[in-house]
């Protein structure tokens, strides 16, 4: 394959843009050119246009190339199999383990920890003890504007009550609402929340999509009338925002305003992050603060931090602030803490630490459709000791 062709597929790969063909194509490359002197050479290019290494500076990785998969076949089986065809020490986070994490199917974790780096597969095999915590469902709770609730699942299909002149229908687990375009003076509101546990999507009445993370809640008009389409937020949510350059979209967070005219961004407010998050993914997005206001551009990320003060946050790691919404965790360089709270939410348990908190990091990813006690096998690999007691996840390590 010539260079050129393999720095194009390489640039497809970390953006997650390269079809399964182009997979298999860039793997047997990969395997042909295990011991070719340019390897190292093209892959560290890649990745540092993609990610400059100096994000994580001061850890040294050692890489094991793998062999991923067959000649012929690109299975789950063949790309469980690791076998290490030569050791590579670079500075930082390396391309090679990155590619074994990304190439290969099912859930992959990568443990940093005292400069050493481990390599984990969690297969798809349920697994069946007396005490466990399963993942969370498609589920939530609907307000309405005289204050009756509707609960929803991915089960209940189906015509719910008219709020003024719109209609709303729960279709396959996913609340869409419909209004005509003729005017009415009362702006009724509706609230959807989710429980820990649960997730939900959302259509409203303007085009624009919403998927709603675990313990989180939006307040939203049933019909878009006036100058601008407002809704409020708590916890996490996912935007795709139907354009509109005469009527912005706003979206109202603690001590902070998003405004768009169409575009596809996430907010993370939950009250036990010490940041607020807002991660851009398409458009152009304007946030204000208390004190401050930021332009932000595609690929961008910015942060309300505790004096109120908006800023850019200089290291983005995209896929870590939309995974949740594609069905899997994405951790990077994350603190146990910032893994045990995100399991705390999905799983619905509560984190008790009963020694002391380790100090260490983790990255990679974990599909959100296992079982608790799957997941903490993974853990344990990296020596993190956990258990479930009832709603209870107590670390022991």
């Amino acid at each position: 394959m010539l260079e050129s062709s393999v720095r194009y597929l390489l640039y497809k790969f970390f953006r997650n843009q390269c079809t399964p063909a182009e997979k298999v194509e860039l793997a047997r490359w990969i395997k042909e050119s295990a011991h070719d002197a340019t390897l190292k050479e093209i892959l560290e290019d890649a990745w540092k246009e993609y990610e400059p290494i100096q994000s994580m500076s001061g850890l040294k990785a050692e890489a094991f190339l793998a062999d991923i998969f067959k000649q012929e076949e690109m299975t789950e089986q063949t790309l469980a199999a690791r076998v290490p065809v030569k050791h590579i020490w670079w500075k930082g986070l390396s391309v090679a383990a990155i590619l074994i994490l990304v190439l290969g199917a099912g859930t992959y974790f990568l443990v940093f920890n005292d400069r050493t780096q481990k390599i984990a597969k969690e297969t798809k095999q349920p697994v069946l003890i007396s005490n466990d915590a399963f993942p969370g469902k498609q589920q939530a709770i609907l307000t309405l504007s005289d204050g009756s609730q509707i609960i929803l699942d991915s089960a209940s299909n189906g015509t719910l009550p008219k709020q003024g002149y719109t209609n709303i229908i729960n279709k396959k687990g996913e609340l869409v609402y419909y209004s005509p375009e003729e005017r009415f003076p009362t702006i009724l509101y509706n609230t959807l929340t989710t429980h820990r546990g649960q997730l939900y999507p959302l259509g409203l009445s303007d085009g624009s999509k919403v998927w709603l993370n675990s313990a989180s809640s939006i307040r939203f008009p049933v019909a878009f009338y006036g100058k601008d389409r407002m809704v409020e937020v708590t916890g996490e949510a996912y935007f795709e925002v139907a354009k509109n350059p005469n009527k912005p979209f706003k979206v109202k967070l603690n001590g902070m305003e998003i405004e768009v005219l169409g575009t596809h961004f996430n907010v993370n407010a939950y009250a036990d992050e010490s940041i607020i998050k807002t991660t851009l993914l398409e458009g152009s997005v304007k946030i204000t603060g208390a004190n401050t206001s930021l332009l932000l551009s595609p690929g961008q990320q910015a942060g309300l931090v505790s004096n109120k003060k908006i800023e850019l946050i200089k290291q983005v790691d995209m896929e870590e602030a939309v995974s949740w919404k594609d069905g899997y965790f994405h951790f990077k360089n994350a603190s146990l803490q910032t893994v045990m709270r995100q399991l705390s939410r999905w799983y619905d348990v509560d984190v008790v630490y009963e020694t002391k908190e380790p100090v260490q990091f983790f990255g990679g990813d974990i599909e959100r459709n296992l079982n608790l006690s799957q997941v903490l096998k993974i853990l344990e690999r990296s020596q993190v000791h956990a258990k479930i007691n009832g709603n209870k996840l107590i670390v022991v390590h």
